[in-house]
Order: structure tokens, then sequence, then C-alpha cells
């Protein structure tokens, strides 16, 4: 006898009372201040949160206000979307996969110290499929190196942890396949 095939659910986890009032709040006229001042309490007690409509377009504004020169590197994880390395090249910087060990699906760090040359400005660390890494070791090396840390969160949100502080830059996607959804929308 054969086990189950088994499918995944290919539904949204909400009810017909959240969506119309997802709706209902859609249709107000939006209170910017109110909200901008709730995700600064909420995210950073030094007022230094930026709501975007995407991780994607939060770190396409994060490259956009950095003043590296052309041709500066940028260390991604191998592992992560591709969106991320075209985001960088359209600002006239050059992505560079770092592997990561498959056992725990992280970053070696001592991989992001051989992968960085002069040009390396910043390294993107993506946590995978839920969990949330240990950063410390890679930061140390982000430091030593002089490089930004970016810690690319959106695959591990829970709803309540937030960033270390171990880096410059935490990235959160609330999109529609994320952990912790609101339907769109990302926190820097």
């Amino acid at each position: 006898m054969s086990a189950p095939v088994r499918f995944a659910r290919k539904r949204l986890d909400l009810n017909v009372g959240v969506a119309a009032y997802g709706l209902a709040v859609c249709a107000r006229p939006p209170a910017r201040e109110a909200v901008a001042a709730q995700l600064a309490a909420a995210w950073s007690p030094a007022d230094a949160v930026v709501a975007c409509l995407s991780v994607r377009s939060g770190f396409d504004l994060l490259l956009a206000s950095t003043n590296w020169p052309p041709g500066s590197e940028v260390l991604l994880s191998a592992v992560t979307i591709p969106h991320l390395a075209t985001l960088v090249r359209s600002h006239g910087y050059v992505p560079v996969a770092v592997d990561i060990d498959p056992a725990t699906m992280e970053v070696d760090p001592e991989a992001v110290r051989a992968s960085c040359t002069t040009r390396t400005q910043a390294v993107v660390f993506a946590h995978l499929f839920g969990a949330r890494a240990d950063i410390a070791a890679l930061a140390g090396v982000a430091r030593s190196c002089g490089l930004m840390l970016i810690e690319d969160c959106a695959q591990c949100y829970d709803g309540v942890t937030r960033t270390l502080g171990e880096a410059d830059v935490a990235m959160y996607s609330f999109g529609t396949i994320k952990t912790s959804t609101c339907l769109g929308g990302a926190v820097l």
C-alpha cells in the first residue's frame, strides 16, 4: 500500500472578515504621519525605519542612497532571489555570490572574508526557510573588512523577533508568501 499523496495548500489563510477589513482600510484616506509614527515606535526606538512596498523596492532605495564608486562589489548569499543581483547591477555595482554551507544554509564568514576585495562595499545575508542564523561572526568579518552588513529577514520574521542589532540594515518583508504576511509591504 503506497503512502497518500500530499499537496500544498493553494489558498491564503484568511477569512471573509479579514479580507473585508483590509478592503475597508484601503478605502479610507491614509493617515501617513500616524502610520509612520506607529511603525517607528514598533520597529526602532531611534526612528530609523523606512516603510516600503517590498524588500526589493527598499533595497533599491538603499542602493540609490549609497555613494559607492561604479563597479563596487556587493556580496550576496548564493541562495537569494535573483532580483537582488539585478538591482545591484542596475546601480552600476557588481553582485558577487558567496557560497553557503548546505548543512546550515548560512554563509561562511570566512568565505565572505575570502571574497572581499578593495572594491567590496557590502554583504547581503539572507536568513533562509524561516530560520534565523547567528550572524555575530559574519558581523565581525563585515566590520573588520569595512563592509555594510545588510540582513535579509524576509523569510525569517515570526512576528516577534527583530534584528539583534548586529547588521547595519535589516530588511523585513510582509508579502503574501511570507511567514508573517500583511499581503504586501516591507520595513527596513
